[in-house]
């Protein structure tokens, strides 16, 4: 966002909303995490986790390290 003169533009892409399912503990992590770190919502921070998966999966070379990457944040817990 930037203030032009007296107007104001918002550089908003645009967006198209999707339903997910998501377990209940999940959830509560994701909430959780939103309090923990100021998240204004949590789309927001959905949004923000599926940008920084997508750019991890483009740094793999191979579907070999994908899957291990993957086995790696299962082990993962709170």
């Amino acid at each position: 966002m930037r203030n032009v003169n007296t107007e104001i533009e918002l550089d908003i892409m645009p967006t198209k909303v999707i339903s997910v399912k998501i377990d209940f503990e999940t959830l509560n992590e994701i909430e959780t995490l939103c309090k923990k770190h100021h998240y204004r919502s949590r789309s927001d921070f959905i949004r923000e986790a599926i940008k920084l998966y997508i750019y991890l999966l483009k740094q793999v070379n191979d579907k070999k390290d994908v899957e291990e990457m993957l086995k790696t944040c299962k082990g993962i817990t709170t």
